[in-house]
């Protein structure tokens, strides 16, 4: 017999659902209690639609199919930041007519852009993905080139936004609890 009888009792329906029960009970105590929240990954999409793009774009603008063209050397758009937390910014391209050169995204809260907070990128063919920095960012700049008369067909733009919290301080506290709770149940 591989497990005793008292091990086989631990294992009956309602030790399990007991136990389940305590767990999720411990886990909302433990989110609240290191973070003062749940600890749910959260995942926000905010996609912005060409009539948004353009609606902030300076010296470029879309011709008739859709591509996006500049029209002096320091073209950009700006996206509004609705809210913090967003950490990827996705920029999905369908096609690339040249070489656009050196691309950058500028990253402000409430005051200007600034050279000292930039990304810089190489834009290409398909999904490119930017990743922000862990600050409070209200706005984005998108200097998708630094040449004239370049043409983009920008299929999707996306923020992505996955809050992450502290999971280290999280999880052994959970961990720990989790075990004094199997040995008080045994």
């Amino acid at each position: 017999m591989i497990f005793g009888k008292k091990k086989m009792r631990f294992f009956s329906v309602k030790n399990v659902v007991g136990f389940t029960a305590s767990a999720v009970i411990l886990w909302a105590f433990t989110s609240f209690f290191v973070f003062s929240d749940l600890v749910i990954p959260v995942n926000r999409v905010r996609e912005f639609s060409h009539v948004q793009l353009a609606n902030s774009m300076k010296e470029c603008r879309f011709d008739g199919e859709e591509y996006l063209v500049s029209d002096s050397e320091d073209s950009w758009i700006v996206l509004q930041v609705p809210d913090t937390g967003y950490r990827i910014l996705e920029i999905e391209v369908e096609d690339l007519v040249e070489d656009v050169g050196l691309s950058q995204i500028f990253y402000a809260d409430e005051g200007s852009f600034t050279s000292e907070r930039k990304i810089s990128f190489v834009l290409n063919k398909g999904t490119n993905i930017v990743r922000l920095p862990k600050e409070d960012i209200l706005r984005l700049r998108l200097d998708l080139t630094d040449r004239t008369g370049v043409k983009i067909k920008i299929a999707d733009v996306r923020l992505l936004c996955f809050e992450q919290k502290d999971p280290v301080r999280f999880y052994v506290l959970y961990t720990a609890l989790l075990g004094f709770l199997a040995i008080i149940m045994s």
